[in-house]
């Protein structure tokens, strides 16, 4: 993708409307290497993951499957931060 921005939105998307923003997604076959940003890629890759398992998808569900399979430690607080509160202020709009 061109920018960390777009990226969020795109993963904005993602928590608002999984399963029919994911689904486009698979059919226009992005994958976690699309992301330039690594955190973008390893949300995406999470939500993919949670998708094929059927569980439920929005930023607290994505957080704690993070924490669970222990890759949200490999950000740094004020990048999770930044991260979360960019995504929030994509929801928002």
């Amino acid at each position: 993708m061109k920018s960390v921005e777009s990226e969020q939105g795109l993963l904005s998307s993602l928590l608002q409307s999984p399963r029919e923003v994911l689904d486009y997604c698979v059919s226009k076959g992005i994958t976690d290497e699309s992301f330039s940003d690594s955190a973008c890629a390893m949300v995406y890759s999470a939500i993919c993951d949670m998708s094929a398992k059927n569980m439920a998808i929005d930023a607290i569900t994505v957080t704690d499957y993070l924490r669970d399979i222990e890759k949200l430690d490999k950000l740094s607080i004020n990048i999770r931060g930044d991260f979360w509160q960019g995504l929030s202020a994509v929801t928002s709009l």
